[in-house]
C-alpha cells in the first residue's frame, strides 16, 4: 500500500486512531496537501512516542538534543539530510537533483550505525530518488569507490529500467575517504550476491 491515495475519510479515521483529531487534524492535513510537507516533521504522538521507545532502547545516556537527531535522521531529515546534502546534491544515478525529490539514505543502515555519530555524519549517506533509495537499501545495487554503479545480479533487470536505473548512465565523481569506508560495509554486507549468506 505504499503512496496508495486515501479519501479524506479514510484518512481522518487513521488519524483519529492515532491519537490525532479536530483541529489538529485540519492542521496536518493542510501539511500534507503542501508540496513541501514531507520535509516537516509532522509530530504525530503514536509515531512520536514508538520512535522514542526505539531510541530509548539503544541508549538511556543520549541527551533530548541527540534523541531528536536521531528521530529525524531515522526519517531522512534534519541535521543527517543536512549533512548529506553538503557532501551530495543529487542522485548518482539518475540525476535528479531537485532536493524535493530526494532522500537522505544510510549507507550503512542505520540499525547497523555503532554510534549517533555514525548515524548522523553525512559521509554515511547519500541523496538519492525514492526508487533508487529502495534498490540501494535492500541491496539491489551498490557503487565502487570510483562512483560506478553495482548492479545485482538479482536485481531484476526491467524493473530497473522503469525505476531509472540503466547501466552506464550515473555520475562519474569518486566517492571521498569516509563514504569509502561505509560503501565497503554496503558492499560487503548490504548488496546481494548469489551464494552470499
Amino acid at each position: 500500500m505504499y503512496l496508495t491515495s486515501l479519501t479524506d475519510e479514510l484518512a481522518e479515521l487513521l488519524l483519529v486512531r492515532i491519537g490525532v483529531e479536530g483541529e489538529r487534524y485540519k492542521n496536518i492535513e493542510r501539511q500534507l496537501r503542501d508540496p513541501i510537507a514531507e520535509f516537516l516533521d509532522i509530530e504525530v504522538d503514536g509515531i512520536a512516542k514508538l520512535e522514542e521507545r526505539l531510541i530509548s532502547t539503544f541508549s538511556a545516556d543520549l541527551s533530548d538534543t541527540q534523541r531528536e537527531s536521531i528521530v529525524l535522521a531515522r526519517r531522512g531529515q534534519g541535521i543527517f539530510r543536512k549533512n548529506v546534502a553538503a557532501l551530495e546534491r543529487r542522485c548518482r544515478v539518475t540525476e535528479v537533483a531537485n532536493p524535493l525529490h530526494l532522500i537522505a539514505s544510510h549507507i550503512k543502515p542505520w540499525r547497523y550505525c555503532d554510534s549517533v555519530e555514525e548515524r548522523l555524519v553525512g559521509s554515511n549517506g547519500l541523496m538519492l530518488t525514492p526508487s533508487v533509495d529502495h534498490l540501494f537499501d535492500k541491496g539491489f545495487i551498490s557503487f565502487e569507490d570510483s562512483g560506478e554503479l553495482i548492479v545485482s545480479p538479482l536485481a531484476d533487470g526491467d524493473a530497473l529500467k522503469h525505476m531509472g536505473v540503466v547501466n552506464g548512465r550515473y555520475l562519474h565523481k569518486e566517492f571521498n575517504v569516509d563514504q569509502k569506508s561505509f560503501l565497503k560495509y554496503h558492499r560487503a554486507d548490504v548488496l546481494l550476491m548469489p551464494g552470499a549468506s
